[in-house]
């Protein structure tokens, strides 16, 4: 995930969890899949320009979108364990261990994207 993609992934998850009053474990998975699409974007148009030579409005792009949302999904549970225990158990801030897990977990993503979505 890039700068973009935290930015977007905390102003979505400070909204819910400290003006909305969402849980914050179930507004971390929001933000994560809110700026999911935001990433793909640009990914396809950036980080991955020359290995990506899909339009974005095509059957291909959108399998392409589908993989990359169930890499999220699969994601979930794992993302949520490390957010409740760095909240829980090490005392962080939820807004900064939003940002530990996200960098951490957006980084291995990244990765496997790379061979696996974007080749």
């Amino acid at each position: 995930m890039g700068v973009s993609g935290i930015i977007t992934n905390l102003s979505v998850f400070s909204l819910l969890v400290y003006i909305l009053g969402v849980w914050y474990i179930v507004a971390g998975l929001i933000a994560g899949w809110f700026s999911l699409t935001q990433n793909f974007i640009l990914h396809r148009k950036f980080s991955f320009v020359d290995q990506a030579k899909f339009r974005l409005r095509s059957p291909e792009a959108m399998k392409r979108y589908f993989r990359f949302f169930l890499l999220s999904v699969f994601n979930a549970p794992v993302f949520s364990s490390v957010l409740y225990s760095l909240v829980e158990f090490l005392r962080i801030e939820k807004v900064i261990a939003q940002f530990i897990t996200s960098v951490s977990l957006g980084f291995i993503n990244f990765l496997i994207a790379r061979k696996f979505i974007f080749y």
